[in-house]
């Protein structure tokens, strides 16, 4: 999610996500959890309700110098298969 290439895919996917499960409505926070290692990363489960389907959403940050950086994202969502 670094180089403008990852940033470019990832536009992408979120264009598909949104194509097949419609906008995002209400979103809970399921849990979340900090990882201390050789970098700080903090995961944040989400319970998203889309126009077409739920979504169970996973987002991974980056401590970094400029604040929380997006490293990773995970959609699981059967509407997002049959759709």
């Amino acid at each position: 999610m670094q180089n403008t290439a990852d940033i470019v895919e990832f536009e992408e996917f979120l264009g598909v996500v949104q194509r097949k499960l419609g906008k995002a409505g209400k979103s809970t926070q399921q849990g979340w959890r900090v990882n201390y290692g050789s970098a700080t990363l903090i995961v944040l489960n989400m319970q998203t309700k889309y126009e077409k389907g739920d979504a169970t959403e996973t987002f991974t940050f980056k401590s970094s110098p400029k604040g929380p950086m997006l490293v990773g994202y995970n959609i699981q969502s059967q509407a997002l298969i049959m759709n």
